[in-house]
């Protein structure tokens, strides 16, 4: 009987093509790399508001951060005005979706438009810059050039101010570099009375150290420009702290940009990256990585009169834009603030300004809904360059993606066994 079963396996052809077929795929895979993408998405994913029943004030510009110790969200100050800032500390947790305000007696001073990041390796959240006010006629506005260090643990800020390091500055961003264990700071602008409209942007590249407590001034040879209000994060899997968009001034000169840029901190250089295709050009709105998915996730901001309620996503490896189609999101916004939970895996957003400039305390998570078998829930993608990658779907949680040139040779392998097969069976 057994024999039977083999001569009949071995007659077969089509058998034989799918055998030789798995056969020069497992072999092309070890030889060229074939690539098993690790972004493990759970179904689809929307946007949810978490409707806490305690929430910190309506606020925009302020800053949250996710402290991997505590895995809890840190929220600092923010404008509720143009005129009057809050100075008070919050902590979110998602798993109880519950705010708490732990404002401690000795704080930073308040403020908005200020830059603020985790540090992973002190386990500390990092504070600088910021504007006192944005405006109070006939008063100039007034910047902060300090920095300040929050530990959760003991809920105390430590004022790490130092006689040298970036000037003074709002409206500029700061990303942590988990590979260098350095934060990097661009851009931004500060008040200047000689300037026109009285600010004057700035193309500075920072890095500092916890550790040594110590700001250096990078000086690479190239740089995004001028540039403040844009959106900057750091990409764990590239080491490549990522930029985009923002808003360039020069003699009182102001476009809104749609460039995306990556610094290697190790070669101390910026490249302006080109994808074919990008988000909406922008500013005033944030940027975050997640890791699970290896994607920057970018939502809202405004440019020219228009606020935006969308949500892009960023893959350093393909270079591509893609606009994430949801069925939720939140109301159209600039100024808010968005954070990466890597415990549960979401992505926190809280408060901003609506089109009217009233600020807002809403607390929304992009999470999975468990409703789709779609590994990856995007719209057409944009990129067509030869580095796009198919993502096929192999389970609810991880994908499969595979190059056009690692399909072409795929499929003339795939050729090349049937054609061999055919002329043995004539």
């Amino acid at each position: 009987m057994s024999r039977i079963i083999i001569n009949q396996i071995r007659t077969n052809h089509k058998f034989q093509v799918f055998i030789f077929t798995l056969i020069f795929f497992i072999v092309y895979s070890s030889i060229f790399g074939y690539e098993i993408s690790a972004i493990d998405i759970d179904d689809n994913f929307d946007w949810m508001n978490m409707s806490p029943s305690i929430a910190p004030p309506v606020r925009f510009a302020a800053e949250i951060t996710y402290d991997t110790e505590s895995d809890r969200i840190v929220l600092f100050s923010g404008a509720l005005t143009p005129y009057i800032v809050h100075n008070d500390t919050w902590i979110y947790d998602y798993n109880t979706n519950s705010w708490e305000n732990v404002s401690p007696l000795a704080h930073p001073g308040g403020r908005g438009a200020f830059a603020m990041v985790y540090d992973e390796e002190s386990d500390r959240s990092i504070l600088f810059g910021g504007v006192r006010k944005y405006y109070d006629p006939p008063e100039p506005m007034v910047d902060w050039g300090d920095t300040w260090a929050y530990d959760s643990n003991t809920n105390t800020w430590e004022n790490m101010t130092l006689e040298s390091g970036p000037r003074s500055r709002s409206i500029h961003n700061m990303a942590y570099d988990s590979e260098s264990d350095r934060i990097i700071l661009y851009g931004g602008f500060w008040g200047d009375s000689s300037a026109a409209g009285g600010r004057r942007a700035l193309s500075d590249t920072w890095a500092y150290d916890y550790n040594s407590n110590n700001w250096t001034e990078m000086n690479p040879i190239s740089s995004p420009g001028l540039l403040y209000a844009f959106g900057m994060t750091y990409d764990t899997d590239s080491d490549r702290v990522i930029l985009y968009g923002g808003k360039y001034k020069s003699n009182g000169y102001t476009r809104i940009e749609k460039e995306t840029w990556a610094y290697d901190f190790n070669s101390n250089s910026w490249i302006k990256m080109n994808p074919p295709t990008s988000a909406l050009r922008r500013g005033r709105f944030q940027m975050v990585y997640h890791v699970k998915w290896d994607r920057i996730i970018l939502f809202g901001g405004d440019t020219e009169g228009i606020i935006y309620d969308d949500t892009w996503i960023y893959d350093y490896n393909s270079n591509s834009w893609i606009k994430l189609k949801t069925v939720n999101q939140p109301s159209k916004r600039y100024y808010s603030d968005l954070a990466y939970d890597n415990e549960s895996n979401r992505i926190i957003l809280f408060g901003g300004s609506d089109f009217s400039g009233n600020p807002l305390n809403e607390t929304w998570v992009l999470a999975p809904t468990h409703d789709s078998t779609t590994a990856f829930p995007i719209t057409t993608p944009l990129s067509t360059s030869s580095s796009t990658r198919i993502t096929l779907s192999t389970s609810t949680t991880s994908t499969v993606s595979i190059s056009g040139f690692e399909l072409a040779l795929l499929a003339i392998g795939c050729s090349v066994v049937l054609f061999l097969s055919r002329r043995r069976k004539t």
